[in-house]
């Protein structure tokens, strides 16, 4: 067991001179055991007795282990020491594996404070949404986690080319001071990207403000906050003493200031895009402004077209608080004797719909007065709004009807708009022609005519496609829906009619229109007038 302990057969000692042929360390102070210093020696010279004291030996093949050596004197019946024995037990893979352990623990101690330090500034990032807040909350983790006496966090200015203190713990007065990037410390950390160790302010050529002096500062650290590959600022911290910072300790601090960076870049993008959206969200209520000033002008107050003729109208918008729809409809006069009734969609929202809807209106009026046709009156305005809105992209969809208010006399064309109803007072349900292209598709666009005449309480129907196309589920309100709902309530009044059949939409789609929706009624309640 010797032989194996000490890598051979131990040499004899016969005496404890001899004992020079057994190389041996103390683990405590690394001194070498002297002959007269082994156990075995002072048990024999001295009568001691040692127990388990460990020591690093070298073995007879050169190799080095370690023991744990116990002695104790032999005496005879009078006391006398006559000899003395002595246990040797080899514990170099104990030792070897309680190293190891203790490495490991070592690691696992440095790799929490490292993730404990991280999730420090992981929480500072995600607790607040103000920078100056943030800025503060990581000068003092710093701080804390490298127990520092203060930390300072340095924004950079790249208009004016300087690194400006934007927060500090423990070091009042520092705030608000300003470093060149063109020397010292900020230099070399916007330049080289670097962390800057200093043990001692008073002799290095990197110092050259006065802050470390006025501070009373002996040692520093800086380190560059770098996000997306680009420094945008940096860590400093201060010790009143001299100190030499570890590279465990750099590490950390390289690891928080990494975090710390992203931190503030996530911040400024955050205020940015809240900035964004302030003045977005401003330009938008200011086109929503100018939007609903074009639609009220669209949609007429009071709709009359004269005696013997009862006219209403419902209008929902989808958004009641959002972009302005593209819908719009009007009654009117034309001349001594004619009555004009237009309901119209753009396609799209907002300032621009509203903005071709009172064109499209305005142009089909304008029509309507030097031609007795329907349908050459939206040919005429199809090729004017070709010419002057083809390159927005819209369209329009329209149904133009004009009547002769003596006679019932009807005669209509429709521009790609969902048909207008008569509900006949003899209980029949009659759907209008439609159909043909939208007005500004194409330069050169002929439309049908069509006839019929509106008796004495009949009523005319008009809508735009957010009645038909209020869905319930996959299934639409669609043309039989409308259809259906007349012919179920044809002793509605013409105000009754217009708002029933656009509850009876709502209630259809559950409450959530999936585009605006208007619903224009004329009723003819007299002969002639």
């Amino acid at each position: 067991q010797a032989s194996k302990i000490w890598g051979g057969p131990p040499p004899a000692a016969q005496k404890i001179s001899e004992y020079a042929q057994y190389k041996g360390w103390r683990p405590e102070t690394g001194e070498q055991i002297k002959p007269d210093e082994w156990a075995m020696s002072r048990a024999l010279s001295k009568g001691e007795t040692t127990t388990a004291e460990m020591v690093y030996i070298q073995k007879i093949d050169g190799t080095r282990g370690t023991i744990l050596n116990s002695a104790a004197p032999l005496r005879d019946a009078e006391g006398k020491i006559t000899g003395g024995v002595a246990i040797e037990q080899d514990v170099t893979e104990l030792i070897e594996l309680r190293l190891s352990l203790e490495d490991a623990l070592d690691n696992a101690r440095k790799e929490s404070e490292r993730a404990h330090a991280l999730e420090g500034i992981a929480e500072a990032g995600i607790s607040t949404t103000d920078l100056q807040e943030l800025l503060n909350i990581l000068a003092f983790r710093i701080a804390e986690v490298l127990k520092s006496h203060s930390c300072s966090i340095w924004m950079l200015d790249e208009q004016n080319k300087e690194m400006v203190a934007r927060a500090a713990y423990n070091a009042p007065g520092i705030t608000g001071a300003r470093l060149s990037l063109d020397e010292g410390v900020a230099n070399a950390i916007y330049r080289e990207r670097q962390p800057v160790c200093i043990a001692d302010t008073e002799n290095n050529a990197l110092v050259t403000d006065r802050l470390p002096k006025e501070q009373g500062v002996k040692s520093l650290i800086n380190v560059p906050l770098i996000s997306q590959d680009k420094v945008v600022g940096m860590a400093r911290v201060d010790e009143l003493e001299p100190r030499i910072f570890s590279e465990e300790e750099i590490g950390i601090l390289e690891a928080m200031a990494s975090r710390a960076a992203q931190a503030i870049v996530n911040i400024k993008l955050y205020d940015a895009l809240a900035q964004s959206r302030n003045e977005l969200s401003g330009a938008l209520e200011r086109e929503r402004h100018f939007s609903l000033l074009l639609q009220r002008a669209l949609f007429p107050s009071k709709p009359h077209i004269g005696p013997g003729y009862k006219v209403a109208a419902e209008y929902v918008p989808v958004y009641e608080e959002r972009e302005v729809g593209g819908d719009f409809y009007d009654v009117f006069q034309v001349g001594e004797r004619k009555a004009g009734v237009l309901i119209g969609d753009i396609s799209g929202k907002g300032l621009e719909a509203a903005a071709m809807a009172a064109t499209t209106r305005s142009t089909i009026h304008a029509f309507v007065h030097e031609t007795d046709s329907a349908a050459d009156a939206l040919s005429r305005a199809n090729a004017v709004l070709h010419t002057t809105q083809s390159e927005f992209g819209s369209f329009a969809t329209v149904f133009l009807v004009l009547i002769d208010m003596y006679t019932g006399d009807m005669n209509y064309a429709s521009a790609g708009h969902p048909p207008a109803i008569i509900c006949r007072t003899i209980g029949e349900v009659e759907m209008l022609e439609f159909g043909q292209m939208p007005l500004a598709v194409l330069e050169m666009q002929d439309f049908e005519e069509h006839h019929t005449r509106l008796e004495v309480g009949d009523k005319l129907v008009l809508y735009t496609d957010g009645i038909s196309e209020a869905r319930h589920g996959v299934e639409l309100f669609d043309l039989e829906g409308i259809r259906q709902f007349i012919a179920e309530h044809s002793n509605l009044s013409a105000n009754e009619m217009a708002y029933e059949l656009l509850e009876a939409a709502v209630g259809w789609a559950q409450g959530k229109l999936s585009d605006d929706a208007a619903v224009v009624v004329i009723e003819r309640n007299k002969a002639s007038l």
